[in-house]
């Protein structure tokens, strides 16, 4: 890909951690909304932003699982 030449090697090897610290940045993000009365994030109904940070941690922890073959994966393409 174009981008494979314009990222650095530590761009690359930090390529998962930084999703990884993403997903769990918006998840407390999202947590924390819900604790303090829902009044950041936009809500569609109750618990919005509770569920919220549910799928942010369930996503995390599948990316966890499966760290090894996203290594390889990024790895290849990078």
């Amino acid at each position: 890909s174009e981008l494979k030449d314009s990222l650095s090697n530590t761009e690359k090897e930090n390529l998962l951690f930084g999703g990884k610290i993403m997903l769990l940045m918006i998840g407390v993000r999202f947590l924390t909304d819900y604790l303090e009365g829902d009044h950041y994030f936009k809500t569609a109904r109750e618990k919005h932003n509770l569920d919220r940070c549910r799928n942010q941690f369930i996503l995390l922890k599948q990316i966890e699982e499966n760290e090894i073959e996203l290594q390889e994966i990024i790895k290849k393409y990078s």
